[in-house]
């Protein structure tokens, strides 16, 4: 007859014991980076054009800057650009070709609208991954899942998985360990 304690499965690295597996949530990679408070601010809830102002006002002033006018210039940059992906997947998602016309889009124009916005996140992450991960989160959902319908339709796109590295699903105590960058290759 066979004992009954040797078929249950053990605690170790592929069976982590039940606690540990319940009270540690999984959030995305880009909510755990460390200094992250120090990008916290109103930056984030300005319309466009009132950060457009501080970074004239602040580039025409003399020296000493309080702010180095190239640090705001890049912040808005990334606004722009993380604000033109979020609008290109609200179009996809709605499937309309433009906001005053009823037709619909093909499934190719909204394969592409998608690839776009991986492309323009990409290039945010790109500038400053910090403070874009700021302006992603005044954003939908649906712009983090952009990433991975495009990885699903073309898994050679490089952009995509860049941009869905920053989605990924990790424990707090996993960020604190080296990750490897064999997905990127």
């Amino acid at each position: 007859m066979a004992d009954r304690r040797s078929a249950r499965p053990t605690a170790g690295p592929s069976n982590p014991p039940e606690a540990q597996r319940i009270s540690e949530p999984k959030l995305s990679r880009q909510k755990h980076w460390p200094f992250m408070a120090c990008f916290i601010g109103g930056w984030v809830q300005m319309k466009q054009e009132q950060l457009e102002a501080i970074c004239e006002a602040t580039y025409n002033m003399p020296p000493p800057c309080p702010i180095d006018p190239a640090i705001l210039f890049d912040m808005l940059r990334i606004r722009r650009l993380v604000d033109d992906a979020a609008s290109d997947v609200e179009r996809e998602e709605e499937g309309q070709s433009s906001p005053f016309s009823r037709e619909t889009l093909g499934s190719g124009i909204r394969a592409r609208l998608r690839r776009q916005a991986c492309q323009k996140l990409s290039e945010a992450y790109r500038i400053d991954e910090l403070v874009c991960s700021m302006a992603m989160l005044r954003c939908a959902p649906s712009l983090e899942e952009v990433s991975s319908r495009v990885v699903k339709e073309n898994p050679a796109n490089v952009d995509a998985k860049y941009v869905q590295v920053f989605y990924e699903k990790i424990t707090r105590n996993t960020l604190a360990t080296s990750t490897t960058l064999e997905p990127l290759n």
